[in-house]
C-alpha cells in the first residue's frame, strides 16, 4: 500500500508542480522507479527454511536492512511532498480544500511507514482496529468466514 500512497502522492506533486513551478518534481519518474524497485527487491525476499540458525538469522537481517532502506526512501519522498504542500498554501496560497487529497494520502503514507517499521523491524503484531484494507474504499473491512 505505501507503494500506492507514493504512486498517488507523485502524481499530484506533478500536477500542483506544472500549475505552480514547484521544486524538486522534475525527476518524478525517475524517483518513482527507483521506489518501486527498492519495494520489489522486498517482494523477492523470503524468510529462511533452514535448520542452521546463522542462515536464519542472516536471512532475517536482509530482509529487515530491505525494509529499512524502504522505509527511509518513502520517509525522504514524504518530506518532500510536505514541503512542497507547505509551499503551496503558504507562498502559492492554494485552498488546502483543493489539497485535501494530498493530506490524506500524507496521513496514509505516514501510518504505512509507521506500521511497515513495527511490524518488519520491531517484530510487534499490528492490531486488527489499526490495519487499513483499501486506501482508495476506506469503508473496506477483512471479513473472515469459519
Amino acid at each position: 500500500m505505501l507503494y500506492d500512497v507514493m504512486r498517488v502522492l507523485f502524481r499530484q506533486c506533478v500536477y500542483w508542480s506544472q500549475e505552480y513551478s514547484l521544486p524538486d518534481w522534475r525527476q518524478h519518474k525517475h524517483n518513482l522507479t527507483e521506489f518501486k524497485r527498492q519495494y520489489r527487491r522486498i517482494q523477492k525476499l523470503r524468510h529462511s527454511t533452514s535448520k542452521d540458525e546463522k542462515k536464519k538469522r542472516a536471512q532475517a537481517d536482509l530482509i529487515c536492512n530491505a525494509h529499512q532502506v524502504y522505509i527511509d526512501l518513502a520517509q525522504k519522498y514524504l518530506n518532500r511532498v510536505t514541503q512542497s504542500y507547505a509551499l503551496l498554501i503558504s507562498t502559492y496560497k492554494v485552498p488546502e480544500v483543493l489539497l485535501l487529497k494530498m493530506q490524506t494520502f500524507l496521513q496514509h503514507g505516514d501510518r504505512q511507514v509507521d506500521q511497515i517499521r513495527r511490524r518488519v523491524i520491531e517484530g510487534e503484531t499490528i492490531p486488527h482496529d489499526e490495519k487499513v484494507f483499501s486506501l482508495f474504499q476506506p469503508h473496506t473491512e477483512w471479513i473472515q468466514t469459519s
